[in-house]
């Protein structure tokens, strides 16, 4: 569900849809055509971009520029033309979002928690970890070291916080915020984005019969 998130901001940048479809190589100057393709494509996961996060990357808002032109762009790569096929890539997002961040000019993070989270009244929804901790009421978890095999309770300093995936949902938050968030889905909030674009969020954008990769 932390993917229409995501999925919401990135068509807030503007509240006409038609919008999502310019490349952002014409919104992000510095992109190179290795990573260029229609927003809309990547938003509905055809845009064939190579799956990969950097879990242990810094947590600095300015890793969402940074790595994608200095890191992404020259280690990873296009399996097929954009729009080939369907293939759940979390790049997708995280392109979106920088695309979303470079016309907004404010940091990622800021935009969810101003634009989304504040008008929806999700006060205690997060992307950076540094707010959780400052909140100070979170849950951990139990789970495998997986250099040890050891299994054991799970600390806030073993919890990722890569600055380049938030986009692509990474968000803290509470169950009863969650259904906020479900109950905007549902009924909308025209303060955070028009009826006819929450309707792009949740509708079918593509066939998913053939795909490469993961199936959710």
């Amino acid at each position: 569900m932390t993917a229409n998130i995501p999925n919401t901001a990135n068509r807030l940048v503007n509240q006409d849809a038609s919008e999502c479809r310019s490349s952002p190589s014409e919104r992000t100057p510095a992109h190179t055509s290795r990573v260029s393709t229609p927003p809309n494509t990547g938003l509905s996961h055809q845009g064939a971009f190579f799956d990969y996060i950097p879990w242990t990357g810094p947590a600095a808002d300015t890793e969402l520029a940074d790595w994608t032109y200095a890191g992404y762009a020259n280690e990873y790569w296009l399996m097929a033309p954009p729009g080939s096929f369907w293939n759940y890539s979390n790049p997708n997002f995280v392109f979106a979002g920088l695309v979303t961040q470079t016309l907004d000019n404010r940091a990622w993070p800021d935009i969810m928690i101003e634009d989304v989270f504040s008008p929806l009244g999700m006060n205690r929804t997060f992307l950076r970890k540094t707010e959780v901790e400052a909140d100070g009421d979170f849950a951990l978890s139990y789970g495998m070291d997986p250099s040890t095999g050891t299994e054991g309770p799970v600390s806030m300093s073993d919890m990722p916080d890569p600055g380049w995936g938030r986009p692509a949902g990474l968000v803290w938050t509470t169950p009863t915020q969650m259904m906020s968030w479900a109950e905007f889905l549902m009924q909308g909030n025209a303060n955070v984005l028009s009826d006819a674009l929450r309707a792009e969020v949740t509708a079918e954008q593509v066939d998913t019969r053939y795909f490469v990769g993961n199936s959710w």
